[in-house]
């Protein structure tokens, strides 16, 4: 068995500079906010329901959630935005206006095999990463330091992932973003993805 991970393009997918990430923080009206961001299907699988849940008991006005890909519709609650799926050359500008990125998937098998494409695309917008201990995205957020990883996706443990986050001091949220930026780099280029396709070409028997 091979196991080729994903890349994704470190061109696009870059951190913003500070002015593109003020004007889309004012925009969506997340100034001064610590924002956490979900960009993706709200499929159960993801485990994005647990996430809902959790940041709609926070009360602390210094936290807000954005949510971007939704199918149903959902108005702004105290601390959430939630939009539709938003065109796909837009989405780094959504990932940008957010300070940390989630992954609150369950235990499942696909989620054990391997990371999603958007692990990829959090990475190399260089941003802090809030993860369950599910699949290769733990490990590497582990390996990497760029993020903090949480037992299981209850909201129990998803609000404990938060608080962590909320008493970070904001040199080692920068610390943790310019790591998981480092390991964008070195495990999700599309260079890598082709050496290591080449070599699982090349030791195929024909």
């Amino acid at each position: 068995m091979y196991y080729v991970t994903n890349a994704t393009d470190l061109d696009l997918f870059r951190p913003l500079d500070e002015p593109e990430k003020d004007k889309m923080k004012a925009d969506l009206g997340l100034m001064d906010k610590l924002t956490f961001g979900y960009i993706g299907a709200d499929s159960k699988w993801q485990g994005v329901d647990n996430l809902i849940e959790t940041s709609e008991g926070i009360s602390d006005k210094d936290i807000f959630f954005l949510y971007a890909g939704f199918s149903k519709n959902r108005k702004r609650s105290h601390n959430a935005l939630y939009l539709p799926r938003v065109p796909f050359d837009e989405v780094k500008y959504y990932y940008g206006a957010c300070d940390v990125l989630v992954l609150p998937r369950p235990s499942h098998k696909s989620a054990e095999v391997a990371a999603p494409t958007k692990f990829a695309e959090y990475a190399a917008m260089g941003k802090p990463i809030l993860t369950t201990d599910v699949g290769d995205a733990a490990g590497l957020v582990k390996k990497y330091k760029c993020g903090i990883v949480i037992d299981d996706n209850s909201p129990e443990n998803l609000l404990n992932g938060i608080e962590k986050f909320r008493s970070l001091p904001e040199h080692e949220l920068l610390k943790m973003g310019k790591n998981a930026r480092k390991m964008a780099e070195k495990e999700f280029s599309m260079e890598k993805m082709r050496q290591d396709l080449k070599k699982v070409i090349e030791s195929l028997d024909f």
